[in-house]
């Protein structure tokens, strides 16, 4: 059975915990009034505009419209899911939840699960501890140095946890011991390691020690880099333990994760001392990928605090290569990108130690859109049966139609294909070795070619997609306005079309869509929302790229509603006392000059209206 939990146990963790107490640990809270206010954290800000109410035990943000109880908060702002948000803070409180209620023996081994993690968990924070130690100890000299000699401060050293291991056989094992920790327990947390002979030694010896932790700021695991010149392995790291699963981590991300929630913008890139050195100059946003390739895992993560992705990675056949397949990832899972490639025989360390931000920064300016970067890197380095699969294998595993209808003309265009061959190439090989050769990807088509003839209509008709630089503007300002509006807000729809905002619409394409919108949105249930897809096969085929375009523009654009619907209105107003005046001018040239003199008081009073609503405003 899964996890389950009553409403009590949740009651219970949220009557034990005070949500001022947990918010502080994270927000900086003033008290005004029965109030605590602060800047919000979800965005970025001046004035503060989040709010917590001790008594009532909610936040709310009044600039993005965030809002929730103890458990939301802290799930939201240390990225965790509800499951694991609620354990923790359960685990804080006391507070003993119904897992597995209904099946003992599932019971019993969760419990011996949690049991054994919380175990490992304490093995590590004594061993970051340990190591702490022997950096400033007499033994810890020579690391010391070296960490002068990369550049880093006292400060950074002591926010990143940095230790050192000595270099004989047994420190740690014996430091463990001394606290009741078994050499089993301590093989089995990967901190110790027995030998083909039997004997336990310490795994880190001799090394600078980075503490790996999660995004809660406990040590779940270590790296570990030579600094003597010693015969081994420059870097090694911690092996998967019941806390640490190396795929699903990001070095760097305690620190980084209230600045990336903050602006919503993480720099990715590879090695410990490069996060640490980026971290020093004021990028406070830097995590790793722990010394492996990026992971879903890794990018499901970075996506819970970030909506944009910059991958920082090396500028050789390695790092490009590396850059190609993250960029996919990241853009396959609805994430903004770019890439910036570092000069040849650089990374982050290196440039920031020679020339500072400066030299960083000058890097930065050339950096490349994250699409661009991809099929270019195909286009150049690919043979042209493996860029139609390429092309292929990315739009089919988009699932949002609207990705997909945006994705392809830019895919077409920079890969330099023709729509009808690339269609026509797509899963027809020409042999059966071929065939049996290709990618699975590029031997499944039903889901393909539903959702390209969704996308693109019949196949007789003419392309309806130009490539991006032809594509005409989809809507005037103001309509652009409404329709982004009326897609983030549909339950608005009725009110807005009593109001009268057809006014504000002069695109034949707006006009329709927005009758199409008032159509769906009467339809409509609160258990039966506004779909993208019902509305998608409403409208012609010539009007479906530029609505998935809208689509995607207003996909993720933090609007409020209250604020925004007051604004359409009065644009709405405007509009309809500009035709007043302008029916009322035209009166003035064909009238009496009693009548004229009432038409001049008319525009008067409407100007008047204006100017108050203005300033009301």
């Amino acid at each position: 059975m899964g996890f389950s939990t009553g409403n009590d146990a949740v009651a219970r963790v949220k009557a034990r915990l005070n949500i001022v107490d947990v918010v502080q640990r994270y927000v900086p809270l003033k008290r005004m009034g029965h109030r605590w206010v602060a800047p919000c954290p979800f965005h970025h800000e001046t004035k503060p505009s989040f709010s917590v109410n001790e008594e009532e035990g909610f936040f709310y943000c009044f600039g993005c419209q965030e809002k929730g109880d103890v458990i939301s908060f802290y799930s939201k702002i240390n990225g965790l899911e509800f499951k694991e948000a609620l354990t923790q803070l359960a685990r804080e409180a006391g507070v003993e939840l119904d897992e597995f209620r209904r099946d003992p023996g599932a019971e019993q081994a969760a419990k011996e699960d949690r049991d054994r993690a919380r175990r490992v968990v304490t093995m590590h924070r004594l061993a970051a501890e340990h190591f702490v130690a022997n950096l400033h100890a007499e033994e810890g000299a020579g690391c010391r140095q070296y960490l002068q000699g990369r550049g880093l401060s006292e400060e950074t050293v002591a926010a990143f946890g940095l230790g050192y291991s000595l270099p004989g056989w047994h420190g740690l094992r014996t430091a463990l011991a001394k606290v009741g920790i078994g050499e089993d327990e301590g093989v089995e947390a990967g901190l110790l390691k027995r030998s083909e002979q039997g004997r336990v030694y310490d795994l880190f010896r001799g090394r600078l020690m980075f503490p790996i932790q999660d995004a809660g700021g406990k040590v779940v695991a270590f790296g570990a880099r030579l600094i003597d010149g010693t015969d081994g392995p420059k870097y090694i790291n911690s092996t998967d333990t019941p806390i640490y699963k190396k795929g699903e981590h990001l070095f760097g991300l305690a620190q980084a994760r209230r600045v990336i929630h903050q602006f919503k913008k993480a720099l990715l890139t590879e090695g410990y001392l490069d996060v640490i050195t980026l971290h020093q100059h004021g990028y406070a946003n830097a995590v790793g990928v722990l010394g492996t390739a990026l992971t879903p895992e890794q990018v499901t993560r970075l996506a819970s605090y970030a909506s944009h992705v910059e991958l920082l990675f090396d500028g050789d056949a390695p790092g490009r290569k590396a850059a190609l397949r993250s960029a996919r990832m990241l853009l396959l899972k609805g994430l903004g990108c770019s890439v910036t490639l570092l000069p040849q025989g650089e990374d982050a360390d290196s440039l920031l130690k020679a020339g500072g931000t400066a030299a960083l920064e000058a890097v930065r300016q050339q950096a490349h859109a994250g699409l661009d970067f991809c099929l270019t890197a195909v286009r150049e380095t690919e043979s042209p049966k493996e860029i139609v699969a390429w092309a292929k294998e990315f739009l089919e595993a988009l699932d949002d139609p609207a990705q997909h209808a945006y994705y392809l003309p830019r895919i077409l265009e920079g890969l330099g294909l023709e729509e009808r061959a690339f269609r026509k190439a797509l899963g027809e090989f020409s042999t059966q070795q071929e065939r049996e050769d290709a990618p699975q990807h590029t031997k499944r088509k039903g889901a393909w070619n539903k959702r390209w003839d969704r996308a693109r209509g019949d196949r007789r008709e003419e392309s309806i997609f130009t490539p991006p630089d032809k594509t005409p503007s989809i809507c005037t300002s103001k309509e652009e306005q409404l329709m982004r509006f009326a897609l983030c807000f549909p339950d608005a729809v009725p009110e807005l079309q009593q109001e009268g905002a057809a006014v504000l619409l002069t695109s034949p394409w707006a006009v329709s869509l927005w009758n199409t919108l008032c159509e769906l949105c009467g339809q409509q249930t609160p258990e039966c929302p506004l779909q993208a897809d019902a509305l998608l096969d409403k409208l012609e085929p010539q009007q479906r790229a530029r609505f998935a375009e809208a689509m995607v523009q207003y996909d993720g654009y933090c609007i409020s509603r209250e604020t925004n619907l007051e604004e359409l209105k009065r644009q709405i107003a405007l509009h309809k006392n500009t035709e007043s005046i302008a029916q009322l001018k035209m009166q003035l040239g064909c009238s009496t000059s009693d009548d004229s003199f009432a038409a001049l008081r008319k525009i008067q009073e409407i100007r008047e209206r204006e100017l108050s609503g203005r300033n009301d405003g």
